[in-house]
């Protein structure tokens, strides 16, 4: 038994809802709601709204962290530049591994001269208080420009 295309749903308050099929299966009757073809349309409408206005919010964020960040001069630039190699100076001059280490990022990787890659803070530290251990640095000067 099959009943395909029935339009006049009793009850039927939903507007999207325009074919009642009864499909016998396995000796249970299964119903299947059909959707309006037109629905198809109105899901792709959703959709380009949701998409534009995810869009329009990004670019909204994006110009407000623009706006919040100003590039700085060269001068300011400069300037931290060299409190960095103050610190960092200072750092090996005192034998002080948490100040050294202080001037990387948490992320960073150092490359000694003679040895393997430090990768992580936390490293670093570790090994600069390790070389700490064996020798001093005196008399350091670093230039940038």
């Amino acid at each position: 038994m099959r009943v395909d295309n029935l339009h006049s749903i009793e009850g039927n308050r939903d507007p999207a809802i325009d074919v009642l099929r009864i499909v016998p299966s396995d000796r249970r009757v299964t119903l299947e709601l059909a959707a309006r073809r037109n629905r198809g349309r109105a899901n792709w409408v959703f959709a380009l709204a949701f998409v534009f206005t995810s869009v329009a919010l990004l670019f909204r964020r994006f110009g407000q962290i623009a706006r919040a960040r100003t590039p700085a001069s060269l001068d300011e630039v400069q300037a931290a530049i060299d409190a960095g190699n103050r610190t960092y100076l200072a750092a090996l001059e005192a034998g002080d591994a948490r100040a050294y280490a202080s001037v990387f990022t948490q992320d960073a990787v150092s490359m000694p001269a003679r040895g393997r890659l430090v990768r992580g803070r936390a490293t670093i530290e570790a090994s600069i208080a390790d070389a700490f251990k064996t020798m001093r640095f005196t008399n350091g000067s670093l230039t940038s420009s």
